[in-house]
């Protein structure tokens, strides 16, 4: 999987990531570069390790090798905080992440909640998650 841009438009670049699981070998040497206000696709036929791929970056799957950098900075790779303080957001394919949680639950995962006296605002988290499935359809 390598798609390099141009070195000098790129806002993150990920080189030599790879992952495998069980000895299978999930994503090998990764090398990808974004630029900034551009939009970019990741395809590839199933199994070439594009869900690797957003799961290393998301930080739910920690690499065994490689490296992000995002604006020049290293990247703390297998940290979901780490990754969302970067500014990446991800909508994983899963329908149903957490099998108990309810479908704002799921759709709030990661994201930063409406609280009211420390706790999480649920009837104003319903309203801006719908506002935002409207927006997007």
């Amino acid at each position: 999987m390598s798609a390099p841009v141009s070195a000098a438009g790129a806002w993150m670049r990920i080189r030599g990531l790879t992952k495998s699981f069980a000895g299978e070998l999930a994503l090998d040497r990764a090398d990808l570069d974004i630029e900034r206000g551009r939009v970019h696709g990741l395809v590839g036929a199933n199994g070439a390790g594009k869900s690797t791929l957003i799961r290393c970056l998301a930080g739910v799957t920690s690499p065994d090798q490689g490296s992000v950098t995002i604006a020049g900075n290293e990247l703390q790779l297998g940290t979901p905080k780490a990754s969302e303080r970067a500014g990446l957001a991800f909508i994983h394919q899963e329908l149903n992440l957490i099998p108990h949680f309810s479908a704002l639950q799921n759709m709030l995962l990661g994201a930063p909640k409406v609280t009211r006296f420390g706790m999480i605002d649920w009837k104003r988290s319903g309203v801006a998650a719908r506002a935002a499935a409207e927006r997007v359809g």
